[in-house]
């Protein structure tokens, strides 16, 4: 139940936050990561600077990676929107 050390004025209850939580919220339903969004920014570059070298070189591949790629940036766009 309750545990309080001898000579200490605290005491503290199990089921009692050792500190309030920030905002009223505990943290964890606001904490906003977005770990998937910078993985995309990972691979979206660097595939970006491939297409557009391979668009300079007139390459079918840059062509094809040209019409993709501006798909999945404004997918990832929706994404990051609230």
């Amino acid at each position: 139940m309750w545990e309080c050390a001898s000579g200490k004025a605290a005491c503290t209850h199990p089921k009692t936050p050792l500190w309030p939580p920030l905002g009223g919220e505990s943290g964890f339903e606001t904490a906003i990561t977005m770990v998937i969004q910078s993985l995309d920014l990972g691979v979206i570059i660097p595939t970006s600077l491939v297409t557009a070298v391979l668009l300079l070189q007139k390459r079918l591949l840059g062509y094809t990676l040209a019409s993709v790629v501006p798909l999945k940036i404004l997918a990832m766009g929706a994404a990051l929107s609230p």
